[in-house]
C-alpha cells in the first residue's frame, strides 16, 4: 500500500514535471530547505539538485526510511537529514530559507496542509523565507455521477443482507475520491475559496456558491477540486477541464439522493470543513422546488463507548493500555537494556494482559518506537 501511494506520485510525470520547474524557481544556491511530510523525499531531492545545501525531510511513516536508504545510495546522507516524527513534535537544529511541501488533498485542503504547513512556518522558516506551494484556490460544481452514486450506496444494494443495509447512511455521508471528466459537470464551476498559505486560516472554512445547472439532468453530488499555486510561474490543478491536470482524483460529496435539475436552475451549495479535525459538512438546496439535502462526514464516523469526550467518567482513570504504558516507564532508567526492560515488566506485571505473550509483544513495540538510538 505504501509503495503503491508513492509509485502513483512518482510515475505522474505532470506534477514531477511542475514540481521541478517550480523548485528551480524558488532555490537559490546554499539554501537550508525543509522537505515536510517528505515521503520517499522526492521534493527534498529535486531542491538538492537545484542547488540546496542542505534539506531536512520530516515524516511519521515509514516511508522515510525509503527516503533515509535513497539519500545513502546517491551519497547524500550528509545533505538530506531524515527526521522520523510527526511534524508538530518534530525539531530541527536551524530555521530555514524554504519549505517544501505536498499535503495537498482532493480538494486542495483535506490532507492536512493548512495545519501542518502552518505550524511549519511558524517554528521553522526564516523571516523572508519562501513556501512551495504558495496558495490554494478551491472549486466546486455539481456532476451527474451514477458510478459515484453507486459506490457511496454499495451498502444498500440487494445482496447486502437486510440487517446491514443501515450502513448505507455512512456511505452517502463519506468524502469520495473519484476521478471526473469534464462531461461529468452538471453545473458551472464556482471558485469558492482562495487561501494565502504564508498566512493563519481560519479554523474553519466555509464555502458557498450559486451553481447554475447547465443542462436538464440529475444531480449525484457535489465535485470539488483545487488549482495550487506553486511559485511565481507554476501551478497544478486536478481539474476536470484541464489538460495537463495532475493524477489526482477530484472529491465527490454525494447527496442522500439524486436531485432533478432544468437548464437555468439555481442551486445553493455549502460546504465547511473543519482542517484540525477533518469533519465535513455540505448543504444543497434548489430554490425552485424547496429540495434541500444536508450530509456531513460526521455521520459516517464509527463511535464506541468512550469515543465522544461526554461519554468519559469526570475521574480520569487509566485504560488497560494506559496501565500498561505507566509501568513499562519506570522501567526505562537509563540503565536496563530492552531486553531487560521488557522481561523485567513480564515478571513484576504479569497481570497486565491476559497472555504474557502480548504484554512482551507490545512493551518491544512500544520501546521500539519511543526509545533513542
Amino acid at each position: 500500500m505504501l509503495l503503491d501511494e508513492h509509485l502513483e506520485y512518482l510515475s505522474d510525470e505532470v506534477r514531477l514535471q511542475l514540481f521541478c520547474k517550480a523548485i528551480a524557481e524558488t532555490v537559490r544556491p546554499g539554501d537550508r530547505v525543509l522537505d515536510l511530510g517528505c515521503g520517499v523525499g522526492i521534493l527534498g531531492l529535486l531542491c538538492l539538485k537545484a542547488g540546496a545545501g542542505h534539506v531536512w525531510g520530516i515524516d511519521q511513516t515509514d516511508a522515510i526510511e525509503l527516503a533515509r536508504e535513497t539519500m545513502t545510495r546517491l551519497g547524500l546522507s550528509d545533505r538530506y537529514t531524515c527526521v522520523r516524527e510527526r511534524s508538530f513534535r518534530a525539531t530541527i537544529p536551524e530555521q530555514v530559507d524554504l519549505i517544501v511541501c505536498d499535503h495537498v488533498g482532493h480538494f486542495g485542503v483535506d490532507y492536512g496542509i493548512l495545519d501542518t504547513l502552518g505550524d511549519a512556518r511558524r517554528r521553522f522558516l526564516k523571516p523572508g523565507g519562501n513556501i512551495l506551494p504558495e496558495g490554494l484556490q478551491l472549486f466546486l460544481a455539481a456532476a451527474n455521477a451514477p458510478q459515484c452514486r453507486t459506490k457511496a450506496e454499495e451498502w444498500g444494494q440487494p445482496n447486502i443482507p437486510a440487517e446491514y443495509r443501515w450502513l448505507r447512511e455512512h456511505g452517502v455521508n463519506m468524502k469520495h475520491p473519484r476521478t471526473f471528466c469534464a462531461d461529468d459537470i452538471l453545473s458551472e464551476a464556482a471558485q469558492v475559496g482562495r487561501l494565502d498559505l504564508y498566512q493563519d486560516n481560519s479554523e474553519q472554512l466555509t464555502l458557498e456558491a450559486t451553481l447554475r445547472a447547465k443542462r436538464d439532468g440529475v444531480i449525484d453530488g457535489l465535485v470539488s477540486w483545487f488549482e495550487c499555486t506553486l511559485s511565481a510561474t507554476v501551478s497544478m490543478s486536478n481539474s476536470p477541464f484541464d489538460g495537463n491536470a495532475i493524477k489526482r482524483d477530484q472529491a465527490f460529496l454525494p447527496f442522500e439522493r439524486p436531485v432533478a435539475v432544468q437548464a437555468g436552475d439555481a442551486l445553493e451549495a455549502s460546504v465547511v470543513f473543519r482542517p484540525d479535525t477533518n469533519l465535513l459538512a455540505w448543504t444543497i438546496r434548489l430554490p425552485r422546488t424547496g429540495e434541500r439535502h444536508r450530509q456531513s462526514t460526521w455521520h459516517s464516523m464509527i463511535i464506541g463507548p468512550g469515543t465522544l469526550p461526554a461519554t468519559r467518567p469526570k475521574v480520569a482513570e487509566l485504560s488497560p493500555v494506559g496501565a500498561f504504558r505507566k509501568a513499562l516507564l519506570q522501567y526505562v532508567d537509563g540503565v536496563r537494556t530492552t531486553d531487560q526492560i521488557v522481561e523485567d515488566l513480564v515478571r513484576t506485571h504479569p497481570d497486565l494482559f491476559a497472555s504474557r505473550d502480548e504484554i512482551r509483544r507490545l512493551a518491544e513495540l512500544e520501546l521500539s518506537r519511543n526509545i533513542k538510538g
